[in-house]
Protein backbone atom coordinates (compact mmCIF):
# COMPACT_ATOMS: atom_id res chain seq x y z
CA UNK A 1 0.00 0.00 0.00
CA UNK A 2 1.40 3.17 -0.98
CA UNK A 3 -0.39 6.60 0.35
CA UNK A 4 -1.19 7.55 -3.67
CA UNK A 5 -3.95 4.35 -3.47
CA UNK A 6 -5.07 6.36 0.05
CA UNK A 7 -5.58 9.27 -2.26
CA UNK A 8 -7.43 7.46 -5.08
CA UNK A 9 -9.73 5.88 -2.33
CA UNK A 10 -10.73 9.09 -0.93
CA UNK A 11 -11.33 10.72 -4.52
CA UNK A 12 -13.49 7.76 -5.24
CA UNK A 13 -15.64 8.00 -2.24
CA UNK A 14 -19.17 8.08 -2.72
CA UNK A 15 -21.34 7.30 -0.40
CA UNK A 16 -24.67 9.02 -1.31
CA UNK A 17 -25.56 12.45 1.26
CA UNK A 18 -28.43 12.22 2.87
CA UNK A 19 -29.61 14.09 5.67
CA UNK A 20 -32.34 15.18 7.90
CA UNK A 21 -33.44 19.34 8.26
CA UNK A 22 -36.53 20.59 10.22
CA UNK A 23 -38.15 23.95 11.06
CA UNK A 24 -36.24 25.26 14.26
CA UNK A 25 -38.63 27.26 14.98
CA UNK A 26 -40.93 24.28 15.83
CA UNK A 27 -41.07 21.98 18.56
CA UNK A 28 -37.97 19.23 17.30
CA UNK A 29 -40.15 16.06 17.06
CA UNK A 30 -40.35 13.26 14.85
CA UNK A 31 -43.65 14.01 12.85
CA UNK A 32 -41.65 17.71 12.41
CA UNK A 33 -38.44 15.46 10.73
CA UNK A 34 -37.66 16.49 7.11
CA UNK A 35 -35.71 13.88 5.50
CA UNK A 36 -33.44 14.69 2.56
CA UNK A 37 -33.43 11.34 0.63
CA UNK A 38 -29.93 10.55 -0.99
CA UNK A 39 -29.92 11.27 -4.39
CA UNK A 40 -32.63 13.98 -4.51
CA UNK A 41 -32.29 17.60 -5.95
CA UNK A 42 -31.86 18.96 -2.03
CA UNK A 43 -28.39 16.77 -1.02
CA UNK A 44 -25.72 18.33 -0.84
CA UNK A 45 -23.15 18.74 -3.57
CA UNK A 46 -20.04 17.66 -1.86
CA UNK A 47 -19.40 15.89 1.40
CA UNK A 48 -17.71 18.47 2.89
CA UNK A 49 -20.51 20.76 2.77
CA UNK A 50 -22.53 17.52 4.57
CA UNK A 51 -19.71 17.34 7.10
CA UNK A 52 -19.91 20.91 7.67
CA UNK A 53 -23.75 20.63 8.18
CA UNK A 54 -23.57 18.29 10.60
CA UNK A 55 -20.45 19.64 12.52
CA UNK A 56 -22.11 23.29 12.85
CA UNK A 57 -25.70 21.73 14.60
CA UNK A 58 -23.47 19.47 16.80
CA UNK A 59 -21.33 22.14 18.08
CA UNK A 60 -24.02 24.72 18.41
CA UNK A 61 -25.26 26.11 21.64
CA UNK A 62 -28.84 25.47 21.15
CA UNK A 63 -29.94 22.36 22.31
CA UNK A 64 -32.58 21.94 19.32
CA UNK A 65 -29.68 21.78 16.65
CA UNK A 66 -27.65 19.56 18.82
CA UNK A 67 -30.26 17.03 18.67
CA UNK A 68 -31.16 17.67 15.15
CA UNK A 69 -27.41 17.12 14.80
CA UNK A 70 -27.80 13.41 16.58
CA UNK A 71 -30.62 12.64 14.31
CA UNK A 72 -29.63 13.30 11.16
CA UNK A 73 -25.89 11.74 11.59
CA UNK A 74 -28.30 8.42 12.42
CA UNK A 75 -30.37 9.00 9.27
CA UNK A 76 -27.26 9.63 6.99
CA UNK A 77 -25.47 6.51 8.50
CA UNK A 78 -28.47 4.17 7.84
CA UNK A 79 -29.95 5.45 4.44
CA UNK A 80 -27.93 3.63 2.37
CA UNK A 81 -26.98 -0.05 3.18
CA UNK A 82 -25.68 -2.61 0.50
CA UNK A 83 -25.64 -0.68 -2.16
CA UNK A 84 -29.86 0.87 -2.52
CA UNK A 85 -31.32 3.20 -0.08
CA UNK A 86 -32.89 2.58 3.14
CA UNK A 87 -34.80 5.85 3.71
CA UNK A 88 -37.68 4.13 5.31
CA UNK A 89 -35.56 1.84 8.11
CA UNK A 90 -33.41 4.99 8.02
CA UNK A 91 -35.52 7.16 9.46
CA UNK A 92 -37.33 4.95 11.76
CA UNK A 93 -34.13 4.72 13.49
CA UNK A 94 -33.92 8.62 13.17
CA UNK A 95 -37.13 9.16 15.29
CA UNK A 96 -36.21 6.13 18.01
CA UNK A 97 -34.47 9.23 19.34
CA UNK A 98 -36.43 10.99 20.07
CA UNK A 99 -39.32 8.85 20.59
CA UNK A 100 -37.81 5.71 21.97
CA UNK A 101 -39.19 2.03 20.63
CA UNK A 102 -40.56 -0.69 22.11
CA UNK A 103 -37.82 -2.22 23.79
CA UNK A 104 -36.62 1.08 25.47
CA UNK A 105 -38.53 4.26 25.95
CA UNK A 106 -35.28 6.41 26.52
CA UNK A 107 -34.54 9.14 24.06
CA UNK A 108 -32.13 12.07 23.50
CA UNK A 109 -34.45 14.50 24.50
CA UNK A 110 -34.38 13.12 28.58
CA UNK A 111 -32.53 14.93 30.95
CA UNK A 112 -31.41 16.48 27.89
CA UNK A 113 -28.73 13.12 27.64
CA UNK A 114 -28.10 14.54 23.96
CA UNK A 115 -27.43 17.61 24.46
CA UNK A 116 -25.56 16.94 27.85
CA UNK A 117 -23.67 14.04 26.15
CA UNK A 118 -22.23 15.76 22.99
CA UNK A 119 -20.88 18.75 25.25
CA UNK A 120 -18.81 16.60 27.52
CA UNK A 121 -17.88 14.66 23.54
CA UNK A 122 -16.72 18.07 22.06
CA UNK A 123 -14.53 18.77 25.29
CA UNK A 124 -13.08 15.42 25.63
CA UNK A 125 -12.12 15.41 21.96
CA UNK A 126 -10.40 18.77 21.67
CA UNK A 127 -8.24 17.29 25.17
CA UNK A 128 -7.50 14.55 22.63
CA UNK A 129 -9.12 12.07 25.11
CA UNK A 130 -10.55 10.10 22.21
CA UNK A 131 -10.61 6.40 24.30
CA UNK A 132 -13.01 8.71 27.27
CA UNK A 133 -15.40 10.28 24.34
CA UNK A 134 -15.63 6.64 22.82
CA UNK A 135 -16.85 5.52 25.98
CA UNK A 136 -18.92 8.55 26.84
CA UNK A 137 -21.21 7.90 23.70
CA UNK A 138 -22.76 4.68 25.39
CA UNK A 139 -24.99 7.46 27.31
CA UNK A 140 -26.99 8.06 24.24
CA UNK A 141 -29.59 5.85 23.46
CA UNK A 142 -30.09 3.80 20.83
CA UNK A 143 -26.39 3.96 19.49
CA UNK A 144 -24.01 1.22 19.60
CA UNK A 145 -20.08 1.34 18.38
CA UNK A 146 -20.52 2.05 14.69
CA UNK A 147 -23.02 5.05 14.82
CA UNK A 148 -21.77 6.26 17.83
CA UNK A 149 -18.63 6.76 16.17
CA UNK A 150 -20.19 8.45 13.09
CA UNK A 151 -21.41 11.34 16.12
CA UNK A 152 -17.98 11.59 17.44
CA UNK A 153 -16.40 11.58 13.77
CA UNK A 154 -18.92 14.52 12.99
CA UNK A 155 -18.13 16.26 16.25
CA UNK A 156 -14.62 16.40 15.71
CA UNK A 157 -13.56 15.19 11.71
CA UNK A 158 -10.03 16.25 12.43
CA UNK A 159 -9.44 13.65 15.17
CA UNK A 160 -12.01 10.63 14.74
CA UNK A 161 -13.00 8.50 11.89
CA UNK A 162 -16.21 6.08 11.70
CA UNK A 163 -15.39 2.60 13.01
CA UNK A 164 -18.09 0.13 11.41
CA UNK A 165 -17.74 -3.07 10.30
CA UNK A 166 -16.30 -2.54 7.02
CA UNK A 167 -13.10 -0.88 8.69
CA UNK A 168 -12.91 -3.86 11.71
CA UNK A 169 -12.79 -6.20 8.26
CA UNK A 170 -10.09 -4.07 6.34
CA UNK A 171 -7.75 -3.64 9.29
CA UNK A 172 -7.70 -7.20 10.15
CA UNK A 173 -6.24 -7.95 6.70
CA UNK A 174 -3.88 -5.21 6.34
CA UNK A 175 -3.23 -3.20 9.24
CA UNK A 176 0.79 -3.80 8.98
CA UNK A 177 0.58 -2.27 5.33
CA UNK A 178 -1.20 0.61 7.01
CA UNK A 179 1.33 0.85 9.33
CA UNK A 180 4.43 1.02 7.15
CA UNK A 181 2.72 4.09 6.03
CA UNK A 182 3.60 6.20 9.12
CA UNK A 183 6.87 5.04 11.25
CA UNK A 184 5.34 7.24 13.87
CA UNK A 185 2.95 4.72 15.01
CA UNK A 186 3.71 3.53 18.42
CA UNK A 187 0.50 1.59 19.90
CA UNK A 188 0.29 -0.97 17.00
CA UNK A 189 -3.34 -2.12 19.20
CA UNK A 190 -5.88 -0.48 16.82
CA UNK A 191 -8.59 -3.33 16.48
CA UNK A 192 -11.68 -3.31 18.44
CA UNK A 193 -12.18 -6.96 20.22
CA UNK A 194 -15.98 -6.23 20.25
CA UNK A 195 -16.71 -3.61 17.45
CA UNK A 196 -20.15 -4.56 17.97
CA UNK A 197 -20.68 -3.29 21.20
CA UNK A 198 -18.83 -0.71 23.73
CA UNK A 199 -16.29 -2.43 26.16
CA UNK A 200 -14.09 -0.83 28.26
CA UNK A 201 -10.76 -2.67 26.99
CA UNK A 202 -11.48 -1.49 23.61
CA UNK A 203 -11.38 2.60 24.46
CA UNK A 204 -7.90 2.62 23.90
CA UNK A 205 -7.72 0.68 20.95
CA UNK A 206 -10.06 3.10 19.49
CA UNK A 207 -8.05 6.21 20.52
CA UNK A 208 -5.12 4.32 18.54
CA UNK A 209 -7.36 3.77 15.83
CA UNK A 210 -7.99 7.79 15.95
CA UNK A 211 -4.58 8.47 16.25
CA UNK A 212 -3.22 6.24 13.40
CA UNK A 213 -5.91 8.01 11.40
CA UNK A 214 -4.44 11.75 11.93
CA UNK A 215 -0.88 10.42 11.67
CA UNK A 216 -1.99 9.69 8.30
CA UNK A 217 -3.87 12.64 7.22
CA UNK A 218 -0.40 14.66 8.70
CA UNK A 219 1.37 12.40 6.36
CA UNK A 220 -0.54 13.07 2.93
CA UNK A 221 -0.91 16.56 4.09
CA UNK A 222 2.93 16.80 4.15
CA UNK A 223 3.14 15.97 0.34
CA UNK A 224 1.49 18.75 -0.71
CA UNK A 225 -1.38 20.56 -3.23
CA UNK A 226 -0.59 17.39 -5.19
CA UNK A 227 -1.99 14.90 -2.71
CA UNK A 228 -5.25 16.83 -1.76
CA UNK A 229 -8.15 14.72 -1.90
CA UNK A 230 -10.96 16.46 -4.59
CA UNK A 231 -14.51 16.08 -3.46
CA UNK A 232 -18.08 16.01 -5.55
CA UNK A 233 -17.84 18.88 -6.59
CA UNK A 234 -14.19 19.14 -8.17
CA UNK A 235 -13.08 21.49 -4.74
CA UNK A 236 -9.56 20.28 -3.68
CA UNK A 237 -8.70 19.90 0.35
CA UNK A 238 -6.70 19.12 2.55
CA UNK A 239 -7.00 15.80 4.96
CA UNK A 240 -8.09 14.72 7.86
CA UNK A 241 -8.76 11.89 10.08
CA UNK A 242 -12.58 11.25 8.57
CA UNK A 243 -10.81 11.92 4.89
CA UNK A 244 -8.23 8.77 5.79
CA UNK A 245 -11.62 6.56 7.21
CA UNK A 246 -13.38 7.68 4.65
CA UNK A 247 -10.25 6.20 2.07
CA UNK A 248 -9.99 2.83 4.22
CA UNK A 249 -13.59 2.18 3.55
CA UNK A 250 -13.39 2.52 0.15
CA UNK A 251 -10.56 0.18 -0.22
CA UNK A 252 -12.63 -2.25 2.09
CA UNK A 253 -15.57 -2.12 0.05
CA UNK A 254 -13.10 -2.79 -3.12
CA UNK A 255 -11.62 -6.04 -1.26
CA UNK A 256 -14.55 -7.04 -0.41
CA UNK A 257 -15.61 -8.03 -4.11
Amino acid sequence: MKLNDLLNARNNYNYPSGHIKVDLSCELTSENLKPVVPNSPDCFSSSLSLDNYHNNLLISSEKESVNLGIVSVQYWGRCFVKGRVNHSQALVRAKWLLDGNAKSNKNILNENIGFETVKKLIGLTKENRIGDAFWELKSVPHLGVSFGSKLLAFINPEKVGVYDSHIARYLVNNIEQIKLLCHEVRETDTILKSPQSFRVYDKHRFENYCNLLQLLAAKLNQMGISYQWTDWDNTKNDWRAIDVERALFVLAQREQK
